[in-house]
């Protein structure tokens, strides 16, 4: 039996729609890899770091010339003034050459925003005050739909301690610093309630992170606490992109004003 009309017709249209969908994931393949690599090479990293490229189509930037996010993000890796730690890097609005679009290469393009953020989980931040089964959650809501809150809730067990105890603490910015002051406590043996807030309260000097500004937000989402920090009007340089290692600086440079 002969194919029918309607079935080649269907058959051409999803030709047609496949080879340009093709196409674009190949190039926006093509450009995270080759971000990806380029940061490896610069930080000296064990692993390439994951690289997306957003925006659909990709190659429609070839016309528009702006990619409208580039996120980077690495785990577990080391972050002067913390330990390890967690990190995401997102670039927003880049302007970039049609060459810039086939090649990958984003270093000199212009961006409207370079959002940065490191991120503590249980273990990162244990390690900081000493709980290693540390467990970090929403003070109200630990749904995965919950906003992002300025208060946390930990549990964990503290040095000398039998039992785990739950602490609520407030995560705040006060001048050059990032605090963490303990606010509720549940579970505690009477008597012990001021060895608990003096381990789980927790301070950061701003100036100890290899960030080219300060930290502007901290909060807790999806049992981790986030440090973030923005720059707007900035143009990708030609050195590492993630705040990783315990060189001065590391990531001051990363990035260079634009006028």
């Amino acid at each position: 039996m002969k194919p029918s009309f309607l079935r080649l017709s269907l058959l051409s249209a999803v030709v047609l729609l496949a080879v340009p969908w093709l196409v674009d994931t190949a190039a926006a393949v093509h450009a995270e890899r080759q971000i990806s690599a380029e940061i490896r090479a610069d930080e000296k990293m064990d692993q390439n770091p994951r690289v997306t490229v957003g925006g659909l189509p990709y190659l429609g930037a070839l016309v528009t010339h702006t990619v409208p996010m580039v996120v980077v993000e690495a785990s577990d890796v080391p972050v002067r003034g913390i330990g390890t730690a967690n990190l995401r890097t997102e670039f927003r609005d880049l302007e970039l050459t049609q060459d810039q679009v086939f090649s990958g290469e984003i270093l000199g393009a212009p961006a409207s925003v370079v959002a940065r953020t490191v991120r503590l989980d249980g273990v990162a931040l244990g390690t900081q005050i000493g709980v290693t089964d540390l467990d970090i959650a929403h003070p109200t809501d630990i749904s995965p739909a919950a906003h992002p809150a300025t208060e946390a809730r930990l549990t964990g067990t503290p040095p000398g301690f039998e039992r785990p105890v739950t602490v609520y603490v407030r995560l705040r910015i006060k001048g050059p610093e990032i605090t963490m002051i303990p606010y509720r406590l549940v579970g505690v043996p009477d008597g012990r309630g001021d060895e608990i807030r003096s381990i789980f309260t927790w301070r950061l000097p701003t100036e100890d992170l290899p960030l080219p500004t300060r930290i502007d937000k901290v909060f807790c989402s999806g049992g981790s606490i986030y440090l973030e920090s923005r720059q707007r009007n900035v143009v990708v340089g030609e050195t590492p992109i993630l705040p990783v290692g315990p060189e001065t600086g590391a990531l001051a440079k990363s990035v260079q004003p634009l006028g």
